[in-house]
C-alpha cells in the first residue's frame, strides 16, 4: 500500500471513531413533564374537533419532540402516545405519522400500512406538505448537482494541471533556459486564479484549457457542468417564481392558514389587509368567511362568504360553505338551496350530498337523508366516515366545511411568484460560484471556447505521458523508452542501469518515494475529507461522479437544514441528536474508506520491477503512465 494512501486510510478511521464517540457522549434535553395517555389524547382530539381549529401547531411540535426524546430513552409504548398526539394535534404535520409508520413497521403491518395512507393522503391534499417536499427536492436536487459536478471538473483538473505546466514549459524552453521557462510556465497556470471569474469560471477556465487531456467520461461531466453554469440563471430563476417564501405576507399561505389551522388572531389581521388591498379577490373573502365560521362568528361569517359567492356565484366550494353558516343559523331552506346549487354545479363533491343529509334529518326526513349519505359514501368513503364517527351537535362537528384543492393554492403561489428573486440559500451559492446573472453565463461561455482553443495551441505536436513508475510527467521530447514503458528521465536511467537488476529497482523506488513526498502535502487532505477524489485521480469517473454525487448530498442536507427544512419546526428537535447525524454520514465513510483500500492497491505510484518487465514477452508498444494502457507514441 503507497504511503499516501496508508496515512489517509488511518485518518479516515480516526475521523470515524472520534465522530462516533462525540455522539454517544452528547448530552440531551430533558424531557418535558406532558401528560401521556389515552385520556389526553381523547381530550386533545376533542378538544380540536370542538373548537374549530383544526391545528395546534406548537404543541403538536412539543408533543412530537417529547415522542423522540422517549424514543432516544428507550420507552416505545410512550413515544407512540406522543406522536399520536402530536398528529391528533396537527393532523397534516407529517413527521408523527413518518414516525409512527417507523415503529409499526415490524410490530403492526396493519397499522403501518394505515400510517402510510395517511401519509399519502396528506402528501396529495395538502399545499403545505405539497410545497415543502416539491422546493426542497428542486432547491437540494439543483445544488447537488451543480457542485458535485463543479468539483468533478475540478479535481479532473487537478489530475491533468501538471500537463498543462509541462506543455507550457516546453513551448517556452525554446526561447530561453529550461529552468526559467518551468517557472513562466507554473506562473502562466496560475494566472486564472488572479482573474476574478469566480469559482465556476475559474475552474471552466482550466477545464477549456485541459479539454484535450480529458478522457471522454471526463469530458461528459465537464460538459455537464458547463451546461448548468450556463443555465444557472434561469434555473434559479424557475425555481424562485414556483416556490417564492411562505410566510405571513404570502396571501396563499394566509388563505391556507385560515382555511385548515382555523381562526388566529394574526392570520385574521393578515387576511384583512389582504382584503384592503384586494376587495374583489373571492379566494380572500372565502378564506375568512370559512375561519370566522368555525370560531363561530356567524355573522361575519355569512357577509363573507355571501361575498364571495357574489363574486364567483358557480364555484361550489363557495355555496357549500355559505350553506353551512344558514345550516348554522338553523335557516335550512336556504342551506338546502345551497347544497343543492352545489350539487348540481359539481355532482362529484361529497360534502354537500352529506350536508344535505344533514339538513333532511333535521327535517325527519330520514329515507331522503339516507339517499345522500349513500351518495357521499360511494363519492368519498374515508372522509364521510370519519366525519360520521365524529359527528355531534355542535358548531364545527354537524356539516362539512370544504377547502381550496392544493392546486388552486399552486396557482395563487405561482401568480405570487412572478416578481420574486432567487431563495436565499440558492443565490448566496450562486453568487459564490459566480453564475447568479445572464451576463456571467455568456462570459463563461466565451472564456470556456477561448480556453479550449488556447489548449488545442498549448498541446499541439506535444502529446504527454506520465512516467510509469514516478507518476512525473513527460512530453516526446523529454521521455526515455526502457523494456516497452515510458520513464522520465530519472527512471529511464536507472531502469537502463548497467547494474543488476535488483539494484535498479532501489533506484526507481526511491524515485518513486521522492515524488510521492512532493505530491502528499497537497493530495492527502482530499483523500482524507472528500470521497470520491481516489477515484477520479484514478480515473475512475463514473464511480467517483457517483460517489461524489452522494456525498455532496449528505452535505448539502446537513449543512442546509436551516433553510431546507424552515417549514417543518420538528427538524431542529432532531438536530438536537448527534447521533441522526452519524446514521447519515457512517455508510458514506464506510465506502470512503473501502475505495482507500482498493484504489491504495491499484495505484499507478506502485514501483515497476525490472525482473517482472523482463519475464513478459517482448511488446511492440508502449505503455503510458496516465492510463496504464500500451500504445504508440503520439506526435500531438
Amino acid at each position: 500500500m503507497a504511503k499516501g494512501s496508508r496515512i489517509a486510510l488511518f485518518l479516515t478511521l480516526l475521523l470515524l471513531t472520534v465522530a462516533a464517540t462525540w455522539a454517544d457522549g452528547q448530552p440531551r434535553n430533558e424531557v418535558p413533564t406532558n401528560p401521556l395517555s389515552e385520556q389526553t389524547l381523547s381530550s386533545v382530539k376533542e378538544l380540536r374537533l370542538n373548537s374549530g381549529i383544526s391545528a395546534f401547531a406548537p404543541s403538536a411540535h412539543a408533543y412530537y419532540k417529547l415522542g423522540i426524546e422517549e424514543r432516544e430513552q428507550g420507552n416505545p409504548t410512550r413515544a407512540i402516545l406522543a406522536f399520536q398526539t402530536a398528529s391528533e394535534l396537527d393532523p397534516s404535520f407529517l413527521d408523527p405519522h413518518f414516525s409512527l409508520l417507523r415503529a409499526h413497521l415490524l410490530t403492526d403491518p396493519g397499522k403501518a400500512v394505515a400510517e402510510l395512507s395517511v401519509v399519502a393522503r396528506i402528501l396529495r391534499e395538502d399545499f403545505a406538505a405539497q410545497y415543502f417536499f416539491a422546493k426542497n427536492a428542486a432547491v437540494m436536487g439543483w445544488l447537488t448537482l451543480l457542485v458535485s459536478s463543479a468539483l468533478f471538473t475540478l479535481f479532473t483538473c487537478a489530475r491533468h494541471v501538471e500537463r498543462l505546466r509541462h506543455a507550457l514549459s516546453e513551448r517556452l524552453s525554446v526561447d530561453m533556459p529550461s529552468k526559467a521557462a518551468g517557472v513562466l510556465g507554473a506562473v502562466a497556470v496560475l494566472q486564472p486564479l488572479f482573474w476574478g471569474l469566480g469559482v465556476a469560471g475559474t475552474i471552466l477556465c482550466y477545464s477549456g484549457a485541459l479539454w484535450r487531456c480529458m478522457s471522454k467520461r471526463e469530458r461528459f461531466f465537464g460538459s455537464v457542468f458547463l451546461i448548468l453554469s450556463v443555465a444557472a440563471p434561469f434555473v434559479s430563476g424557475w425555481i424562485a417564481s414556483r416556490f417564492p417564501p411562505l410566510n405571513r405576507q404570502s396571501s396563499s399561505y394566509v388563505s391556507y392558514l385560515a382555511l385548515q389551522r382555523g381562526w388566529n388572531r394574526e392570520v385574521e389581521r393578515s387576511l384583512l389587509e389582504f382584503l384592503e388591498a384586494e376587495p374583489e379577490n373571492a379566494t380572500y373573502h372565502f378564506a375568512y368567511g370559512t375561519m370566522t365560521r368555525k370560531a363561530g362568528k356567524l355573522g361575519i361569517a355569512r357577509k363573507e362568504l355571501a361575498t364571495a359567492v357574489e363574486l364567483s356565484p358557480d364555484d361550489p366550494i363557495y355555496l357549500n360553505n355559505l350553506g353551512n353558516v344558514y345550516f348554522n343559523l338553523g335557516d335550512l331552506e336556504t342551506a338546502e338551496d345551497l347544497y343543492r346549487k352545489a350539487t348540481s354545479i359539481r355532482p362529484s363533491l361529497a360534502e354537500p350530498h352529506y350536508n344535505l343529509a344533514q339538513v333532511f334529518t333535521k327535517r325527519l326526513m330520514f329515507e331522503r337523508a339516507n339517499e345522500e349519505l349513500t351518495r357521499a359514501n360511494k363519492l368519498d368513503s374515508e372522509l364521510i366516515g370519519e366525519f360520521s364517527v365524529n359527528s355531534r351537535e355542535q358548531l364545527n362537528r354537524s356539516v362539512i366545511d370544504v377547502g381550496l384543492s392544493a392546486p388552486r393554492f399552486w396557482k395563487n403561489l405561482i401568480r405570487e411568484g412572478r416578481d420574486a428573486s432567487s431563495p436565499g440559500f440558492l443565490a448566496g451559492t450562486s453568487a459564490y460560484l459566480g453564475i447568479g446573472t445572464r451576463r456571467q453565463s455568456a462570459v463563461i461561455s466565451v472564456l470556456f471556447a477561448m480556453c479550449v482553443l488556447g489548449g488545442v495551441f498549448a498541446f499541439r505536436n506535444l502529446y504527454t505521458y506520465r512516467c510509469v513508475n514516478c507518476g512525473k510527467v513527460v512530453c516526446r521530447k523529454c521521455l526515455k523508452r526502457a523494456h516497452r514503458m515510458i520513464f522520465c528521465e530519472i527512471c529511464g536511467t536507472s531502469a537502463s542501469s548497467l547494474k543488476s537488476d535488483e539494484f535498479a529497482d532501489l533506484l526507481l523506488n526511491k524515485q518513486l518515494k521522492v515524488e510521492t513526498r512532493k505530491r502528499l502535502p497537497l493530495s492527502l487532505p482530499f483523500k482524507v475529507f472528500v470521497p470520491g477524489f481516489t477515484m477520479i485521480q484514478n480515473g475512475d469517473s463514473v464511480r467517483g461522479f457517483l460517489l461524489l454525487l452522494w456525498s455532496t448530498a449528505v452535505g448539502i442536507y446537513l449543512w442546509g437544514q436551516s433553510y431546507l427544512f424552515d417549514y417543518v419546526p420538528s427538524m431542529r428537535y432532531q438536530q438536537e441528536y448527534s447521533m441522526r447525524y452519524v446514521t447519515v454520514i457512517a455508510p458514506l465513510l464506510l465506502i470512503h474508506v473501502l475505495t482507500l483500500l482498493i484504489y491504495s492497491r491499484k495505484s499507478v505510484s506502485a514501483p515497476v520491477s525490472l525482473r517482472l518487465l523482463k519475464r513478459e514477452p517482448g511488446r511492440k508498444q508502449v505503455t503510458d503512465g496516465i492510463t496504464g494502457k500500451s500504445g504508440r507514441l503520439q506526435s500531438g
